[in-house]
């Protein structure tokens, strides 16, 4: 099951040394800020409700950097940006083109807050691309 849309950042306060947001969780409850042990210059944030997976990572400014998610969704997330990537990251593509590739592609038009079904869109179709980002017809 994918995680709904949150209702996004609604204000943002500084605690400390960072800039947090308000960020509600697909389940409804207002998210934690913590500090991130992966980057130290950011926070992420997470669900307190005990069997609610749902948590969301940030900008160093602190803005969410998709939508909240639970386990599965992330890990299909981070499967499609692994497949989405190097196109622009290889240089085949301009990052801002690679974008409007996808979104023409697959509707996706930002994979942090894409569902599980829309993150096996995003794999496909960047399986489904030849050389010189020619995006391959159905049946060849």
């Amino acid at each position: 099951m994918s995680a709904p849309d949150s209702t996004g950042p609604k204000r943002s306060v500084v605690r400390g040394a960072f800039n947090v947001h308000d960020v509600r969780c697909y389940c409804g409850a207002e998210m934690l800020a913590m500090p991130s042990t992966f980057h130290t210059d950011r926070v992420y944030y997470r669900c307190p409700v005990a069997d609610c997976e749902g948590v969301v990572g940030s900008h160093p400014d602190g803005r969410p950097v998709g939508t909240p998610a639970n386990r599965a969704t992330r890990a299909a997330r981070i499967r499609a940006h692994n497949a989405f990537d190097p196109i622009w990251q290889s240089g085949e593509m301009k990052r801002t083109a690679a974008y409007a590739w996808l979104v023409e592609a697959t509707g996706v038009r930002h994979i942090g807050e894409s569902s599980i079904e829309e993150c096996e869109r995003v794999i496909a179709a960047c399986k489904g691309r030849l050389p010189g980002g020619v995006l391959r017809k159905e049946g060849e």
